[in-house]
Formats: structure tokens, sequence, C-alpha cells
């Protein structure tokens, strides 16, 4: 047998170990970056892959159940997915734990206002229009709930 073949070995044994405990460190380090999870769901909803974007941030919601960032990022997957009614609660759920959350009150009205549901719809925008002036939008979407109302005056 020849004495090198079993430094050599070695070597390539520990070079190995030591990739397989690199590609583990970046996986947790995925799995514990929570900006690094967000990122990778919106790289996946791009790309069409609804159900694992959406898995991956419902796995960091049961973690961090509070997180109106990932509760809204969810709730886009969903409505780009056309679960609607979920990406409603995501977005319920998002407004009953910050009421002063803009986004998510036009978001969720204009759902409303998509599903032709004109009462919650203006009741949401009004919301949102109250908390942000600016947001076109929003403005936009409340306009033709008062229309699907029949508040033309409004």
């Amino acid at each position: 047998m020849h004495p090198e073949r079993p430094a050599a070995g070695r070597k390539r044994l520990a070079s190995a170990l030591v990739a397989a405990a690199f590609a583990f460190s970046v996986a947790l380090a995925q799995v514990s970056d929570p900006d690094a999870v967000k990122r990778r769901a919106l790289d996946l909803a791009q790309a069409g892959d609804y159900v694992q974007a959406r898995a991956s941030l419902e796995r960091l919601l049961s973690e961090r159940p509070d997180d109106l960032s990932t509760r809204k990022l969810l709730a886009r997957v969903l409505i780009a997915a056309g679960e609607t009614r979920d990406a409603a609660a995501q977005l319920d759920r998002t407004v009953s734990i910050d009421a002063a959350d803009a986004e998510a009150w036009s978001l969720l009205g204009r759902l409303h206002q998509d599903a032709q549901r004109f009462g919650p719809a203006a009741q949401a925008l009004t919301r949102a229009v109250q908390l942000n002036a600016n947001d076109v939008a929003a403005l936009t979407a409340l306009a033709n709930a008062y229309v699907g109302l029949g508040r033309m005056d409004d």
C-alpha cells in the first residue's frame, strides 16, 4: 500500500467535511435570518412557486407571529396566488396588531374593492387614506368603492 494514499484520503474527507459544514452554516443562517427567508420567498413567488413561498413565510410567522412585514408579504403572495380569503385574513390580523398600518389598510381595502365588497372596501380605504393621504392606489380604489356604493358625490 502506498503511504500517501491514506493521507490524501484524509485530506479529501476533511475538505468534504469543511464544505458540508459551510453549506450547513449557510442553510442555518438562512433559516434563522428573517430577511433571508423573506428574500427567498419573494424570489420563489416571482418565479411562480407560490406554494413554497407561502410555506416559507408561514414557517417564519410561526416563529414571529407579530412580524407585520412578513405578514404583509405573505398577503401579497396569497393575492398573487389567487388565495384572496387567506390574504384578507392575514391583512385583518395585521391591522388588528397595528391599526396605524396604512399599507395593510390599503391592501385590505383594494382586496375588498376587487371582490366588489364595496362597504368593507370603503371603510378600509378611508382608514388607509386617513393614515396616508398620498396613497394614490387607495384613493383610486376608494373612489371606485364609492361608485359601487352609489355614493357619486363622495
